[in-house]
């Protein structure tokens, strides 16, 4: 049974979701920052005393992180592309 439709399939379908396709292209981003997000996360938690080894702490990094990366793309790697692509060509 493929998993077929006139507009491609399921996985295509998904894949050219708006919001996975800029998650894709921030992804470089979030490897970048990642670490330092954590670390700058953390040493704030401390500071005020909370706890962040749990789960709402995990999922409040990754949602921070996450849009730290689309700002990221959006105000830094896209703007710099555009500028260097205008130098070389």
């Amino acid at each position: 049974m493929p998993l077929q439709t006139g507009r491609g399939g399921i996985f295509s379908q998904g894949l050219s979701c708006r919001a996975i396709q800029l998650f894709g292209e921030a992804s470089f981003c979030f490897y970048l920052i990642h670490q330092q997000a954590i670390l700058f996360g953390r040493t704030l938690a401390a500071k005020a005393g909370l706890d962040t080894d749990n789960l709402p702490a995990l999922l409040v990094f990754l949602v921070l992180t996450t849009l730290g990366s689309v700002a990221c793309l959006k105000w830094i790697e896209q703007p710099a592309a555009r500028w260097l692509k205008r130098k070389i060509a």
